[in-house]
């Protein structure tokens, strides 16, 4: 049987299929989430609100080489790109550990 709180992580994520970008860096978010075959846009955006739009590009950038080149991605897609943003981050001396998250 299910209860109120079994749905408590998914209550507030907004399908990629039903978000409605509104600024090209949204539709930037929303372009990489297809490209992942993310369900919901919320972690990429997420991801976004840490890192900002320039990391994601850049990252997504490495993610397409690494598709082209035939990389086999072990876990999922979502899981791989966050390995690259983690790496950009190291080369940039930073993690997410020291970053807050941006206010919009």
């Amino acid at each position: 049987m299910k209860t109120v709180t079994d749905n408590r992580g998914n209550r507030n994520r907004i399908p990629v299929g039903q978000f409605v970008p509104r600024s090209w860096e949204e539709q930037v978010l929303k372009d990489v989430a297809i490209k992942l075959k993310e369900p919901h846009i919320d972690f990429i955006k997420s991801i976004s609100d840490r890192v900002g739009i320039e990391v994601i590009r850049e990252a997504c950038q490495e993610y397409d080489r690494a598709i082209k080149a035939g990389v086999e991605i072990e876990k999922t897609p979502g899981a791989y790109f966050n390995g690259i943003v983690k790496k950009i981050l190291a080369r940039k001396g930073m993690t997410y550990q020291n970053l807050t998250r941006k206010r919009r």
